[in-house]
């Protein structure tokens, strides 16, 4: 019934996108400075189709110099990505030079020493609505690093209203600038608030409150896009088809809410992109294609403006740092591997042991490469192993047990199934010795899962501890609903993609209600939980999803959601 229903409603219509005129985006001269070992940098951010040769002739320099004062991007091998901060000699007499350069600007061979800021040296900014971090620095003479330095900022995003400590001008930013105490800030901001205004910042509060308003409005009626390879034509593809039932079923709750959704659906077969730029410039959402290579044909031809969501497809993570409007949906196994980590070091106490589990002479994948180095960027104490699989029939035997009431946590960086195998099986019998079943845990990255060999039984006794991108708590009360609406609907059981099409459609579908057009603008901070997967996006150019869920395998051979 679900094949039938998705079929009859794929829309009609093979539309071809028209050809797009390639031009290259002029270099502006930064206005933004640094100073390192004693050097002056202009800060300059990379845009889209920008090339070395264009960025080194608008300052004056070249290529090579570039390369010189940028050594960790290895430029030369890896060449420009877009929104790359690059670090550009300041040349005395480059175009734009005479009129930025600051007055009496330190030799570029002598290193200024400037004394740290002391917390109440601090001035409180509050941003408006019409600011970037660019424009703040500015009005303060300070850079845009520095003032991200001094609040813990990773991203030179900002948002309307939020607080931001600017440190003194000449602080040097290359040393660590301390971060005043919340008390100090709270205090600040209550003599920002209690200073008298004058007329021009009254006035401009109060447009800048209407601009907000006006820029973020909600709407009730949403046009959104469902570009999806279901060959309907042919052999309908089941995933995409159950994916498809999924948004269905979001766009009739949405509905119940008062949410009117006019949702076109494309078949984008064989890498056809049946849409046109101007049918994605009038969407509020566009969910899809899925694969990279579709993706970016549709971002390529879409207005910038129009929000494009990556629903299935991990690797399509790349994109989001080439296309500002991209939303990446699925988060990435290196997330995954970084949040087991940290994981592991929320629950790790005084007196526990942790052992680092490698396999010998094997190529890492890249989440298993993660997890190594985020264990040795992490300030634990820990051991590690390194074997292979014919060689741990004594590993339990080699692992020194903590004292009485401690744990052994065990992390292994592996998604091989025999290597794994082997590490569960040692754990099990660490565990079960001398009944120590509640001080073994074991992380491990999510691939385990669908690893057949091992004894499920095993996972259980040794608390196995997964962050993982999608899992559905059978327990939950949205969750059931969800069951009992599917089932009544589609005379079907829902899979992971009618669960994942569900979570995709209603939360942004909901978010563009919410704030209209520009609701992307407003996802950094929002946490969204739906009902197999959890959203939490980082800004990087586009927006990337960093959020996972942990699950956890209990001795009564439950496993559980524990966030």
């Amino acid at each position: 019934m679900v094949c039938l229903a998705a079929v009859l409603l794929l829309g009609a219509g093979r539309l071809h996108a028209q050809d797009t005129e390639y031009k290259a985006t002029p270099v502006t001269i930064s206005r933004d400075k640094v100073r390192e070992n004693g050097k002056l940098y202009y800060s300059h951010v990379v845009l889209e189709r920008q090339t070395l040769f264009s960025i080194a002739k608008a300052y004056g320099v070249s290529i090579q110099d570039i390369y010189d004062a940028n050594p960790t991007l290895k430029l030369e091998t890896e060449g420009l990505k877009t929104y790359q901060i690059l670090h550009i000699p300041y040349v005395e007499n480059a175009p734009g030079a005479e009129s930025q350069a600051p007055a009496q600007a330190a030799p570029a061979d002598k290193t200024v020493s400037v004394p740290a800021a002391q917390p109440g040296d601090y001035t409180i900014h509050t941003v408006k609505w019409y600011e970037d971090l660019g424009a703040i620095a500015k009005k303060y003479g300070v850079t845009k690093e520095a003032i991200m330095r001094a609040n813990g900022m990773t991203s030179p995003q900002v948002t309307r209203k939020q607080k931001l400590r600017i440190p003194p001008a000449g602080v040097d930013i290359a040393e660590e600038v301390p971060v005043a105490p919340v008390e100090d800030i709270a205090e600040a901001e209550e003599q920002e608030e209690d200073k008298p205004k004058n007329i021009f910042e009254t006035i401009g509060e109060a447009i800048s409150e209407k601009a907000d308003e006006f820029l973020y409005a909600g709407k009730k009626d949403i046009t959104a896009a469902l570009i999806l390879p279901f060959n309907a034509a042919k052999s309908p593809n089941e995933n995409n088809l159950e994916f498809y039932s999924g948004v269905l079923m979001a766009a009739r709750d949405l509905k119940s809410e008062g949410i009117n959704v006019d949702l076109s659906v494309y078949d984008a077969v064989g890498g056809n992109i049946p849409v046109t730029a101007d049918k994605l410039g009038s969407c509020d959402v566009v969910i899809g294609p899925i694969s990279t290579a579709d993706l970016s044909g549709t971002l390529k031809i879409s207005p910038s403006g129009t929000p494009i969501v990556s629903p299935l497809e991990p690797k399509a993570v790349e994109l989001a740092r080439v296309y500002n409007n991209l939303i990446q949906a699925p988060s990435s196994a290196e997330n995954q591997s970084e949040d087991l980590v940290d994981w592991l070091a929320e629950e790790c106490r005084p007196g526990d042991r942790i052992v680092l589990l490698v396999e010998k002479n094997a190529t890492r994948t890249a989440a298993a490469n993660v997890i190594v180095e985020k264990m040795q960027q992490s300030g634990l104490q820990y051991s590690t192993i390194t074997y292979g699989p014919l060689e741990g029939r004594n590993l339990s035997n080699s692992i020194e047990s903590p004292s009485s009431g401690n744990s052994i946590r065990l992390i292994v960086a592996s998604e091989s199934e025999a290597f794994v195998n082997d590490v569960v099986r040692n754990a099990n019998r660490l565990a079960l010795r001398n009944n120590r079943r509640d001080n073994v845990v074991l992380y491990s990255l999510s691939k385990i899962r669908s690893f057949d060999t091992i004894e499920v039984e095993y996972l259980h006794n040794v608390n196995l501890h997964v962050s993982i991108s999608y899992f559905v708590d059978y327990d939950s009360p949205a969750v059931q609903r969800f069951l009992l609406k599917y089932r009544a609907l589609f005379n079907a059981e829902p899979g992971p993609f009618a669960f994942q099409g569900y979570d995709t459609a209603y939360n942004f579908i909901k978010m563009g209600s919410k704030y209209g057009r520009r609701w992307p603008d407003k996802l950094d901070g929002e946490s969204m939980h739906g009902l197999q997967s959890n959203f939490n996006f980082d800004r990087r150019g586009g927006h990337v999803n960093k959020a996972v869920r942990r699950i956890v395998y209990g001795q009564d051979f439950s496993i559980r959601l524990v966030n």
